[in-house]
């Protein structure tokens, strides 16, 4: 049997510190969160929204809205103050214009009063300020008009207090007579003081004869017929404590209605006498009888179509949902669903026939009951009608009745009408629900008219009236012998339900296992077809690969197809790392030789797109080329080697002392040259030859076929292009003619030669680099080669660079025709 329904969650996501408004100070508080659950077996399951929150205090259980958190204390006792202040002044104002006031005396009187009571201090022009627009007299109802919010601002000494206050203020102005005392009666009265409270501070302001005098007046005023006088005597005399309370209503209870006993009884309707059922049928189907059913609780189609459909459609929502997860998705592991799945089908399976089966049953309920099925309350009983066995609660066996008006955030919902046994509501008892405010009032004194009515008929012996108000009198005076239940055919029957009904939650689970089960095969036979049919269209390795992770009928054709679908793709992508790639992954699929000669075919391509943009000067460059290719195609690396054997300076360094001694011998100064040319400086325009080199190959050839390295140490077993150059003075020199130094030529003799291992076809390239007769320091070097460099001797970097720039002419050349794309990438600044 499937268990569902919902219910209220509470949590406290939190707690804190606040101001609680009903204990005036911080205390300690829990933030309360209500949502609403479905649930499934007593466990809740789906959230069905939030219902609210609030704040509710640790100390005195009060809950608030969630605003009060933002309650500032110190604003809060500041804001009453405010309010305090201004309503004390306003009362005291009028009070002074009624009696002939304000004076100045009487305004810093009421303003020391104010202060002293410890509310804030206020101005005398305050109080002149409100009593602008009064005039004498001021009536009474007009001074107690403006007491505010003094009587829920101010504590039982703070109204004590205010009263003093009042009564120093009248007594400033004029003798206390009966109108002053009327007066303080009737501020206290609602301020909420009690008459024993004013009396007590009229004795300590020594006018209690003039109380008693009061009192006299009024009396004898209120003997000729005056009203206001009877009013006056009446605050005089009672004070609150004689208008405030009111004698509790008591609960009506339910008559015994003798002579009838209370059992609670559960009748087939078809074992009713034919006369009972025809009546029964007639009031529980009229709405216009006169004693038909007191309240109708009648049981319609709208709700349960409306709560029952929604959880069809839900299960059905879920179930889809599961069915499309991850629905023929290679890559996911849960595209082939494990057997928890079909766990899960079956229970929502379950869940849905179950709720199916339970609409079926309500509307068929309907045709199977010669009346609407329903709870129906009558002067002596409560009948639950809502299937063919009547369950009949006498009203004898209650004697408590209570009607609550039920509300949902403020707004009426509906009435419940609940009858108990005892003061426990809870305990023994029995309900029925009334739609409507008023219509529940009308059923309650209708209820009442009814009961008086049986009570009436009863002490009378009038069995006419009570057969006329009790469907079941003729049953209740038999003693409630009932005949054998009667065939379903004939007029006033009711007729079973299919029987299958009281089994629904054994066919809902039953059923569930069969749809579930082949629902489940299904969709993954499905989702493994979806699968393997993009694994084809898409034909890649990875493609195959996710199908294998979470494929389950074409698993042993896709292994088989893997490998060559993965040397199809890096066929396609062209590239050495690729193909070598699939012989690390599918070593035993038997395709080293397919790879083999598709890794020649791509090496042959680079030579064939090197040969389109090779130099033609040199016929014995592109067989040299298709060597060096191969011997990085044996080696198993791109790599080729470029490598510079750097100059020794010294002599350099000799001619520097030389020319600097004959320099100095001429009164000149001779500009070093040899620091200039050494390894600090020649680092980064070696690595620019490099750089530049490197993106001329790159235009031709993938870097799995060839790139350049500049390694520490040179490996014999790989190609190496070796620039050797050395720096010698050229016997020329050179006058700074804004500085008069002297400048020492400088010759650079440059050997490139390209190796193989094992070859003795090497590739020689020499030349020399001179410097000019006569040049300006405007020759363009790359940015940070000057940095540091005396101006003067600028002409050395000069020197140098331009020796590296014809180097990377003289590579370039050797490699690459001058109008190919390689020969202009290389040449790139």
């Amino acid at each position: 049997m499937i268990i569902w329904g919902s219910r209220t969650i509470k949590r406290t996501p939190d707690a804190g510190q606040f101001h609680c408004p009903h204990c005036s100070s911080q205390q300690p508080y829990k933030h309360e969160k209500f949502g609403r659950w479905f649930t499934l077996y007593f466990i809740p399951v789906i959230p069905l929204g939030s219902v609210g929150e609030q704040i509710t205090c640790s100390t005195c259980a009060k809950s608030w809205n969630m605003t009060v958190l933002a309650n500032d204390p110190q604003k809060i006792k500041a804001a009453q103050l405010n309010r305090i202040a201004g309503d004390w002044i306003s009362v005291m104002a009028a009070v002074a214009v009624s009696r002939g006031g304000p004076t100045q005396e009487l305004a810093q009187l009421i303003v020391a009063e104010l202060e002293a009571a410890g509310v804030q201090k206020m101005p005398p022009a305050a109080v002149y300020e409100a009593a602008a627009g009064l005039s004498s007299p001021v009536p009474d109802a007009t001074i107690v008009g403006r007491l505010g919010s003094l009587p829920s601002d101010l504590s039982t000494s703070g109204k004590e207090l205010f009263l003093v206050s009042t009564l120093k203020v009248l007594q400033r102005l004029t003798n206390c007579g009966p109108a002053e005392i009327s007066l303080i009666s009737l501020i206290a009265q609602s301020l909420g003081v009690s008459a024993a409270h004013v009396k007590g501070i009229l004795l300590g302001a020594g006018l209690t004869k003039d109380l008693e005098e009061a009192k006299r007046q009024y009396a004898k005023a209120a003997a000729q017929g005056n009203e206001g006088a009877k009013s006056s005597l009446q605050r005089l005399s009672t004070g609150v404590s004689g208008s405030a309370a009111t004698k509790p209503q008591q609960e009506p209870t339910v008559p015994a209605a003798e002579p009838f006993d209370g059992a609670l009884r559960e009748i087939d309707f078809n074992a009713l006498p034919l006369e009972v059922r025809q009546r029964l049928v007639t009031v529980l189907k009229s709405l216009e009888s006169s004693d038909g059913p007191i309240i109708r609780e009648v049981q319609g189609l709208t709700k349960p179509i409306l709560k029952l459909g929604s959880l069809i459609l839900l299960g059905i929502c879920v179930i889809w949902l599961l069915l499309s997860l991850h629905f023929g998705q290679l890559g996911e592991s849960d595209a082939w669903q494990y057997p928890g799945f079909a766990i899960v089908y079956c229970l929502l399976t379950a869940f849905v026939l179950y709720a199916v089966l339970a609409l079926w049953r309500q509307v068929r309920l309907r045709t199977v009951l010669p009346f609407p099925p329903g709870r129906y309350l009558f002067p002596l009983d409560l009948v639950d009608a809502q299937t063919r066995v009547l369950k009949i609660y006498p009203l004898a066996m209650y004697k408590n009745l209570a009607a609550v008006h039920q509300h949902d955030k403020g707004n009426y919902e509906h009435t419940t009408f609940t009858f108990s046994s005892s003061e426990s509501l809870a305990e023994q008892s029995v309900t029925i629900t009334v739609k409507g405010q008023k219509a529940a009032e009308q059923a309650f004194g209708q209820f009442q008219a009814r009961q008086a009515e049986v009570r009436l008929a009863s002490q009378g012996s009038d069995a006419v009236a009570l057969a006329r108000l009790d469907p079941f009198f003729k049953l209740r005076v038999a003693d409630w012998k009932i005949n054998e239940v009667a065939e379903e055919s004939g007029p006033s029957k009711a007729r079973h339900l299919p029987a299958f009904f009281r089994w629904r939650a054994a066919i809902a689970v039953v059923g569930g296992v069969i749809i579930a089960v082949p629902l489940w095969i299904g969709r993954n036979l499905l989702s493994d077809a979806a699968q393997y049919k993009q694994a084809l269209s898409m034909g890649t390795e990875r493609a195959y690969v996710d199908y294998l992770a979470g494929g389950w009928s074409h698993v042993a054709e896709v292994h088989a197809a893997l490998p060559r679908i993965a040397f199809n793709e890096a066929k396609r992508a062209g590239t050495v790392t690729a193909l070598k790639g699939v012989l690390v992954r599918y070593k035993d699929a038997g395709l080293e030789g397919d790879v083999k000669q598709e890794i020649q075919a791509v090496y042959a391509a680079a030579l064939a797109r090197f040969r389109e943009q090779a130099a033609t000067s040199d016929p014995t460059l592109v067989p040299f080329m298709e060597r060096l290719l191969s011997s990085l195609r044996d080696a198993g690396t791109p790599d080729l080697q470029i490598r510079f054997t750097r100059p020794d300076t010294d002599s350099l360094v000799q001619a520097d002392a030389r020319l600097a001694q004959l320099a100095k011998n001429g009164g000149r100064e001779m500009a070093p040259a040899a620091r200039h040319f050494g390894s600090d400086s020649a680092a980064p325009r070696e690595a620019r030859i490099v750089t530049e080199m490197a993106r001329g190959f790159k235009v031709i050839f993938p870097s799995d076929i060839l790139s350049l390295a500049a390694p520490n140490v040179a490996n014999s077993r790989l190609p190496v292009i070796n620039i050797a150059y050395k720096i010698a003075p050229s016997g020329t020199t050179y006058v700074n003619e804004e500085s008069k130094r002297l400048f020492v030529g400088v010759i650079v003799n440059f050997d490139v030669r390209m190796s193989l291992p094992d070859s003795s076809s090497d590739r020689h390239i020499k030349f020399d680099v001179l410097p000019p007769v006569r040049f300006t320091v405007t020759t363009k070097v790359p940015r940070g080669a000057l940095k540091g460099v005396a101006p003067d001797e600028q002409v050395y970097v000069v020197m140098a660079e331009r020796a590296f720039d014809q180097l990377g002419v003289e590579l370039r050349s050797a490699f690459f025709s001058p109008d190919s794309d390689a020969y202009k990438q290389s040449a790139r600044r």
